[in-house]
């Protein structure tokens, strides 16, 4: 009934196979080969054949499509194989590399934070004393603002160039997959703008001509003098760089925010904004009228513009990934074959892992289609449920029926955006809250405004940009019209974001549970349909259920005392998880750019890996950025227990989130301080009350025992702190280094005194400092302590039942253990 969806999925199959089981080019191209055999055989006997048949054949060519990019293939001469490898485990550090290279511009430079961000195609680089002709794509981060820069030209610039390496926490996004899915195997920085000479300009062409009409749309709107240029701009030519924190976050708490990037809902509405504007101008002439096939001869013209506004766009992938799959819609109805939606679906999802193979780990990509097919699956079976196209199709004589069936048919309109929308919010649950840990409850009531005002806005901005050079005047006239309506739009996500239960962070799913509850979404409406329908819904309910007992039991009846060293760059942290499920995270790291919120895009993630809610006990060691930052996001966020510092110096913005959420507040350090949690001894040596002691020697001290094995978290402390704390010995077993191994600290007399078996230095890649130094490195390996560097190394986990320990690392290909 459906023949294209079974290749759709062997197509995936073969491309996730593939992905996590590589083979050879050669191997796989015998595999193609040998799957048609059985599929020649069955077609010419005549056995059965249908698309299963050829499922085998989809399933080898999907594994053939993502090979290149699994084991790509890298030239001797590819740019790779020039740029310094950095710090690597085994090696001792090396900062980036400072390289001069000349390159074409690839795609369309992005901007945000006064930075431009764009990838080009290396051509030459300047290694070794002599210019050397290279190969590769480099996604470089350009400070500065050089807007003169298009796709197609050619230039030379000086940028710090790197391996990317991911920071390797659990549960964090895999950037250097999502890099090399797009052929991106090194990454660049050049300091300012100036660094960026153009060579050559880019011939006129059509990417020059679209990229000139997106700029000159985008300038018009900012010359207009409407109120929401940025978001003007960010829907009808895909430029977010203007857009404000605290305007996304508002889309975002209201669960619109998908309204603010180009995606099919826009492309779709275009097209059909065209398609009824062709057909009506179609119409107006009756010779053409009984000429053509109007309907038809409108879908051919509606493909234009969709093409079209995915140019002005900046052809980003989100944006052609939703072009294509409106053509592939289009085309199907073109051809009398637009009924069967689920084939047309698959065929949309087919032809663009065709062209994008790695798309299928995309979000947008996943998001696009599943909610598509959720509309298709989940609104009719809605709107059955109202039956209101026979309400008032045959009269009845009850008046108080009348009046049902007349206000029935005039809300028909509005129930079937209601229905489309929940049925659209069902099926994205389970994929937003795998990829992004939040959703909205308020997202199905804004949504139900938000959605049909943007269904106004679009073909109004689209108008406007099409009579720009007709017109300004009426160019200007609709764009005002388009902005009413989006100050209407504001208005109403302002509203459902400032409801306190609007934004709900959650914990990240397990790809098991986001396939039970998509399982449990496509049988409940077949419940009332018979036994078997019945006994399947039961029995994913039940493993939902249990799956959610295990992971309370998990945490609750643990007996495990578990440290994690979180991988934060220059800076520290480390998450303890007590026995009985007590939580304790001592620092949050913090870099000293803003642009980048360890809390939010590090520490949580893991939190909500481990299906953390609540940190019991907040430490700050002491109050530096690199330590303090990312405490911020997650004390705003998670629920906190208690909070202990030292009192010395500023807690800065973090004060007032944790005096706004009620958080206790002790000042440590003075004395010791013991606290006993199921069986384990957490406690706070006394360095703050020391007199002549720096921020630094007065780090809160942390020790936590559990049996016979201690674990010992000493902050920044100097030489001058260990020298007190020796006065009072005692031993440990894990030792987090002191300031991040400088070497200023580590005296010897400090680790003979500890003894530590392990020693885990956590420190950035290629940071400034130099950090960790070749002295406190070689005092641990001369007590025979094992070293683990997070810059090395990822984060570093050490658990123990109170008689041994268990180290595992994170970085690098994945989790290790390290026995």
């Amino acid at each position: 009934m459906y023949p294209l969806a079974p290749l759709f999925f062997s197509f995936a199959a073969g491309i996730y196979v593939a992905s996590k089981l590589p083979l050879s080019p050669g191997a796989v191209y015998l595999l193609v080969f040998l799957s048609f055999v059985p599929a020649i055989i069955l077609y010419v006997s005549r056995f059965r054949f249908n698309a299963m048949a050829v499922a085998p054949v989809f399933f080898f060519t999907g594994a053939l499509f993502i090979t290149p990019y699994v084991t790509p293939d890298i030239p001797a001469n590819h740019v790779r194989m020039y740029v310094e490898k950095g710090s690597r485990e085994g090696t001792p550090p090396a900062r980036a590399g400072l390289y001069s290279v000349t390159a074409v511009v690839s795609d369309t430079p992005r901007f945000k934070d006064n930075s431009a961000r764009f990838v080009v195609e290396a051509k030459k680089i300047f290694y070794d004393g002599r210019w050397r002709d290279t190969t590769g794509k480099i996604r470089l981060k350009v400070r500065g603002s050089p807007r003169g820069l298009y796709k197609g030209d050619y230039i030379r610039f000086l940028a710090f160039l790197r391996e990317p390496e991911n920071f390797g926490n659990p549960g964090e996004f895999d950037y250097v997959s999502w890099l090399r899915q797009r052929s991106i195997e090194v990454t660049g920085i050049v300091r300012e703008g100036p660094f960026v000479v153009k060579l050559k300009e880019a011939g006129p062409g059509f990417s020059r001509y679209m990229e000139d009409l997106r700029r000159g749309v985008g300038g018009f709107i900012d010359a207009s003098g409407v109120k929401h240029p940025a978001i003007l701009k960010a829907l009808i030519t895909g430029d977010r760089t203007g857009l404000d924190r605290g305007t996304k976050e508002a889309y975002i708490r209201s669960g619109t925010v998908h309204l603010l990037a180009i995606s099919g809902l826009h492309i779709g509405l275009a097209s059909y904004f065209s398609y009824l504007l062709i057909s009506f101008l179609l119409k107006r002439s009756t010779r053409l009228t009984l000429a053509l096939n109007v309907k038809k001869t409108a879908l051919v013209f509606s493909l234009f513009p969709v093409f079209g506004y995915a140019a002005l766009a900046g052809f980003s992938l989100p944006t052609i990934r939703a072009a294509l799959m409106a053509a592939v819609f289009i085309i199907a109805f073109i051809f009398d074959r637009g009924r069967s939606y689920y084939n047309t679906l698959a065929a949309a999802a087919l032809v663009i892992l065709v062209i994008e193979p790695f798309a299928l780990w995309d979000a947008s990509f996943q998001l696009s289609f599943t909610v598509v097919f959720f509309i298709l699956y989940l609104y009719p079976r809605f709107y059955a449920l109202f039956k209101i196209d026979g309400v008032a199709e045959v009269p009845v004589p009850d008046a108080g029926e009348r009046v049902k069936g007349f206000v029935l048919k005039r809300l028909k309109g509005p129930l079937q955006v209601a229905l489309v929308t929940l049925a659209a919010s069902i099926g994205a649950y389970p994929l937003v809250a795998y990829h992004f840990q939040r959703v909205s409850a308020a997202g199905l009531a804004s949504n139900l405004i938000a959605v049909p005002l943007t269904a106004v806005i679009i073909p109004l901005l689209f108008l406007s940009s099409l009579l720009i050079p007709v017109s300004k005047s009426l160019a200007v006239f609709f764009l005002h019209g388009a902005d009413m309506v989006l100050s209407l739009q504001v208005l109403v996500v302002n509203f459902f974001s400032g409801l306190s239960f609007s934004s709900v962070w959650v914990s990240r799913p397990t790809v098991i549970e986001v396939f039970l509850m998509y399982g449990l979404i496509l049988t409940l409406p077949w419940i009332s349909r018979g036994r078997v329908f019945k006994i399947v819904t039961a029995f994913l309910v039940f493993f939902l259920v249990l799956d959610q007992g295990y992971w309370m039991a998990e945490k609750k009846w643990n007996k495990d005392l578990r440290v994690t060293f979180l991988s934060v760059g220059q800076g520290d942290s480390a998450l303890i998880e007590l026995p009985g499920g007590a939580t304790m995270l001592i620092d949050g790291g913090g870099f000293y750019s803003k642009a980048f919120d360890t809390g939010e895009r590090i520490v949580a993630p893991v939190l909500r890996y481990k299906r953390i809610k609540k940190i019991d006990y907040m430490v700050l060691s002491h109050s530096q950025r690199d330590h303090r930052e990312g405490l911020k996001f997650i004390a705003a966020n998670f629920k906190v227990g208690e909070f202990w510092w030292n009192g010395f110096g500023s807690l800065g913005r973090l004060s007032g989130i944790l005096e706004n959420r009620g958080v206790r507040i002790k000042v440590l350090g003075e004395k010791r301080e013991v606290l006993t949690v199921n069986g384990a001894r957490v406690e706070v040596m006394p360095t703050g009350g020391r007199a002549g002691l720096d921020m630094n020697d007065r780090s809160l001290v942390v020790r936590v025992s559990y049996g016979k094995e201690s674990f010992y978290l000493p902050g920044d402390i100097g030489r001058a702190a260990e020298a007190e704390l020796i006065k009072t010995p005692f031993r440990a077993d894990v030792l987090k280094s002191p300031h991040h191994g400088s070497g200023s600290s580590s005296s010897a007399g400090f680790i003979r005194m500890l003894g530590p078996s392990v020693v885990v230095v956590s420190a950035g890649r290629d940071n400034p400092f130099g950090f960790p130094h070749a002295g406190p490195l070689a005092a641990y390996r001369a007590a025979g302590a094992r070293i683990f560097r997070t810059d090395l190394s990822g984060a570093v986990e050490v658990t123990t039942d109170g008689k041994g320990l268990d180290v595992r690392t994170f970085g690098g290909t994945g989790r290790k253990r390290h026995p």
